[in-house]
């Protein structure tokens, strides 16, 4: 075989594959969306926020972070901020009692408008997480915190006991009393549809409620919707 005609085809496939390489890049860089310069803000006054708020925490106790948690709530969030006791006020406000060991993650950041913004964000402890949607409304220029929600749609996965019939609980609906670092004493309505998976000895079918046991300690699965956890699947621990 010719040799120029083997070193012509080697350059041509060395080409081409540059080429395809090349394109390759271009594409993905097309599908990469920027974000605006809101999105930004909103993402950088959400960060520090949580950080000044984990400083603030003890054992550290920083006062310059809790001064700097204070300066980022929007006129309405303040008034929820008592003067006897701030730290307790603000830890309520956020919606959790210990600080997250494992950091968080901003998830999404949403612009609703010229001067309102929703972060998603995810607290990690050493038990489980915890989802959050903080609200932020732009005052004066800058954005800030206008409050905290438990975030609706997150994943749930939890153990806890069932119960029901409860005072204070809606009747014949079945919750699942929990609790997670930082946030004791929890409960959540459980949401129960023609999907939701029980599992007990082994077996596998769709949920009976009504042959639930008060007080059966459970492993579920599901997510968060505004009515309650919809159950994806429910595992009876012995």
């Amino acid at each position: 075989m010719n040799k120029n005609f083997v070193w012509f085809t080697a350059v041509l496939f060395v080409f081409l594959l540059l080429i395809f390489i090349f394109l390759g890049e271009r594409e993905d860089m097309d599908h990469v969306v920027e974000a605006s310069p809101e999105e930004l803000a909103v993402r950088e006054a959400g960060t520090s926020f949580v950080n000044d708020f984990i400083a603030m925490a003890p054992p550290s106790e920083d006062l310059e972070a809790k001064e700097r948690v204070m300066s980022k709530l929007s006129n309405k969030a303040l008034n929820e901020i008592g003067d006897d006791s701030p730290e307790r006020d603000i830890a309520l406000f956020f919606g959790v009692q210990d600080v997250p060991d494992r950091g968080f993650d901003i998830e999404e950041v949403l612009l609703e408008g010229d001067d309102s913004a929703v972060l998603k964000v995810k607290l990690d402890y050493s038990g489980g997480s915890a989802y959050k949607s903080i609200n932020m409304v732009k005052e004066d220029g800058k954005w800030k915190v206008d409050s905290v929600e438990k975030r609706i749609g997150g994943e749930f996965r939890e153990i806890g006991n069932i119960t029901r019939d409860n005072p204070g609980y809606p009747d014949g609906v079945w919750h699942l009393l929990y609790e997670r670092p930082g946030e004791p004493a929890l409960n959540e309505p459980l949401v129960f549809t023609n999907k939701s998976t029980c599992v007990a000895g082994g077996e596998t079918g769709i949920c009976d409620s009504d042959r639930f046991e008060v007080g059966a300690k459970v492993e579920i699965k599901g997510k968060i919707k505004d009515e309650g956890v919809e159950v994806e699947t429910l595992k009876f621990l012995e």
